[in-house]
């Protein structure tokens, strides 16, 4: 074979074309309108009917196990008793308000009853009382009488699986000894607790208490024995909650006593030191105080007054205007005296006249003021004696009745709590308990047999509702692949193909129903698988194919070869060369005659036409692997591949080159690169997501583009569970287009 580095005959690779996120090439065509993503009610209904063995399987044995119990099953005896609250009167035998009455007034009081009706404090009176610990059904430690029945292996299965959903007891601060009295105690309240119920009668006060025993004496002792601890505890705790009331109300009124006694010494003491004259006085003398300012106010008025006619005569001297002066004196001489100055002009022996008068008045007015001011002055004086007394005594007044206030309070609050320390005192001796003993149970315990038949049937569908949830769990934890949508979710890649299963696991069978029935399902899936190859490129069809995958054992092989078998068919010359040298599993499926393979061609020891193999059904020319020492990934980059590659383009419509997974070995990075277009295969419902992205990125790495990711070895049937309704038996009726 002469082959050039660089042939023009040989087509260049094209990247292959940008596909939108919604198209995908699949083997019965795009998914139809109406499809859904994941599981929904009909894929639900499709995953248990294809479970359906596993669950039918489950739901006998369960039935089985129950009805084996059933029949060993012993009689339990039941007996009920019935307590009431006493609301039914709104007062006491004393007339005094029925507290109870108050109390019990809504569904949260009502529950409260409850919880102590249910309390562990009144099941360990109860169990102290009957001395339980000591009985064989309470304590695990005594061995039952050889007559004594015993509960059955499901009560006691039933117990050991509800036992963690159960309420915790609180933890002690201390670790119990085995077999000591403590711990029998408190193992016969656990084991009590489990067999008394009780509930409130709807529309009723009434709380119905019931309990199931092995023992048929035992049950009405212990529900009457519940009953009446209950009594004695209400009634307890009322007389302690009396006592306790007593005892504080003691202890305030002889607190309030001593703060009413020391409010009232306060009243005396001040009395005795304040000189109060009493309200009356006070008010006398603030009139006398308003009179005296009064009075003040108009002697300093009065001065001002003479002051002021003082200075308007001197000032009409000073101006010799005798007229202002007569119209101001009052004397009638001066005035006289004044009206001939005013007529006759200054006379002489007159105007002395006049001056001596003038003088006169002057200092007469100047005493007036004098004394009116002096007068003014005392009465200020005791104006102010006045006001600090009325002052004094007010606030004096103000104090000792605000004293009265605070004695009269604390007498009010005293007498006030007097009265209740006697009522409750009172009390103390009549008070009754706020729920009484309605009915109590008589003889022996009534025995309860189940019904078997139903029991089976209930053991049967707790056991097929068992294994639905294990199968839906199983489901949802799953990691594996299972629909086209998943894929395309883990990859990225939009154009996937649905490869369907054989009609065994026999590779090869497989591979002889692609040529013998090519109206198959699996044929027409192949060739889906090759239309959306040759669309992968639109401008140049693609000519060397490899068909890789994650892991062994996903089908890739098979995939491989049914490819280049379904394209022979079809009149095209196809190669199919097996370059997974290390397994070599094309050599399983087509006779080698003991010819030599790959590396021999490679390294010249044989050529091409000696080498490969036709398959005379298909016409198929086949180049299988054999082992050597030389390293694949080394021979896979020599330019004997490179040439054979190129040699197999021009006489070849299409290379399909088997390569081995991407994870386990470098190879099918370095096959990629001679080839112009890449199938991914991925095993249905086995290859994890994990693995994929993975082997998808290792390609990505190495500047791999995948062409077509295939989903490998589905089951049509379990297909249409998964969601993917356009593909599987039941999928639109399309099964009808495949040959049997």
């Amino acid at each position: 074979m002469n082959f050039k580095p660089n042939d023009p005959w040989r087509e260049p690779k094209r990247s292959p074309p940008a596909w939108s996120a919604g198209d995908r090439v699949q083997s019965s065509g795009p998914p139809l309108e109406g499809e859904t993503d994941g599981l929904d009610i009909r894929a639900i209904l499709h995953l248990v009917w294809m479970n359906k063995w596993f669950i039918l399987l489950c739901g006998l044995i369960w039935m089985a196990l129950t009805a084996w119990e059933a029949s060993k099953q012993v009689p339990r005896y039941t007996a009920s008793a019935q307590v009431i609250l006493n609301v039914g009167n709104d007062q006491d035998p004393l007339g005094m308000p029925n507290r109870a009455r108050y109390y019990i007034s809504s569904a949260a009081s009502i529950n409260t009853e409850l919880r102590r009706l249910q309390s562990e404090e009144l099941v360990r009176r109860v169990v102290r009382a009957l001395e339980l610990q000591n009985h064989w059904e309470f304590n695990p430690s005594i061995a039952p009488p050889p007559q004594a029945p015993s509960a059955s292996l499901l009560d006691k299965l039933f117990s050991a699986v509800t036992e963690p959903f159960r309420d915790a007891t609180p933890r002690r601060s201390f670790t119990l000894a085995p077999n000591s009295p403590e711990a029998e105690e408190s193992a016969a309240v656990r084991a009590l607790r489990d067999v008394v119920s009780t509930r409130h009668v709807e529309g009723s006060y009434v709380f119905l208490i019931s309990a199931q025993t092995l023992s048929p004496e035992l049950a009405p002792a212990i529900v009457n024995a519940v009953a009446q601890e209950y009594v004695a505890s209400q009634r307890e705790r009322s007389f302690n909650e009396i006592e306790e009331s007593i005892v504080w109300l003691g202890e305030r009124v002889t607190e309030l006593k001593a703060e009413l006694e020391t409010a009232e010494a306060k009243v005396a003491d001040f009395a005795a030191d304040a000189s109060l004259l009493g309200e009356e006085a006070l008010v006398a003398g603030r009139l006398q105080l308003k009179a005296m300012r009064d009075q003040q106010a108009e002697l300093e008025e009065s001065s001002k007054r003479l002051r002021q006619q003082i200075s308007s005569l001197e000032e009409f001297r000073r101006n010799d205007d005798f007229e202002g002066i007569a119209r101001i004196a009052a004397d009638p001489q001066l005035q006289r005296l004044a009206k001939d100055l005013s007529r006759d002009g200054p006379d002489e022996s007159t105007l002395n006249e006049f001056d001596a008068l003038f003088v006169q008045l002057i200092v007469s007015l100047g005493s007036q003021a004098e004394r009116t001011e002096g007068r003014a002055r005392d009465l200020a004086a005791a104006v102010s004696e006045l006001d600090a007394q009325v002052g004094a005594q007010s606030s004096d007044l103000i104090t000792m009745q605000q004293l009265k206030r605070e004695a009269d309070a604390a007498r009010v609050i005293y007498e006030s709590f007097l009265s209740r320390l006697k009522e409750m005192s009172v009390r103390q001796g009549t008070e009754r308990s706020d729920v009484s003993v309605l009915t109590l149970a008589h003889g022996l315990g009534t025995p309860i047999f189940t019904n078997k038949t139903r029991d089976s049937l209930k053991g049967g569908l707790k056991g097929i509702g068992l294994a639905i949830i294990v199968v839906l769990a199983f489901n949802a934890v799953r990691t594996s692949i299972r629909t086209p949508e998943e894929l395309e979710a883990a990859s990225g890649h939009s154009v996937i193909s649905v490869i369907p299963n054989g009609p065994t696991r026999h590779a090869k069978a497989v591979l002889e129903e692609v040529v013998e029935k090519p109206g198959s399902r699996l044929a027409e899936a192949v060739r889906s698988l090759r239309t959306a190859i040759q669309l992968s490129n639109v401008d140049v069809a693609p000519k060397v194919v490899l068909v890789t995958s994650s892991v062994p054992e996903e089908g890739k092989s098979v995939l491989a070869a049914a490819l280049a078998q379904t394209t022979a068919l079809a009149g095209k010359r196809v190669l199919l060369v097996d370059a997974d040298l290390r397994r070599r599993v094309l050599s399983k499926f087509f006779d080698s005659s003991g010819k030599d393979g790959l590396v021999s061609i490679l390294s010249g020891a044989t050529s091409f036409e000696d080498a490969r193999i036709i398959d005379e059904r298909t016409g198929l020319h086949v180049v299988l692997a054999e082992g050597g020492k030389v390293t694949p990934v080394d021979l896979f980059e020599s330019d004997q591949f490179q040439r054979l590659i190129s040699e197999a383009r021009e006489q070849y419509d299409l290379v399909v080159l088997d390569s081995p997974p991407v994870l386990a070995v470098p190879d099918a990075r370095v096959l990629a690169q001679h080839a112009d277009a890449t199938v991914y295969a991925v095993r249905w419902n086995r290859t994890s997501k994990r693995m994929v992205k993975t082997g998808l990125g290792s390609l990505s790495q190495a500047s791999v583009h995948v062409s077509v990711l295939a989903l490998t070895r589905v089951d049509p049937k379990r297909m249409d569970i998964y969601g993917y309704y356009g593909y599987g038996t039941r999928g639109y009726g399309l099964g009808k287009y495949y040959s049997a």
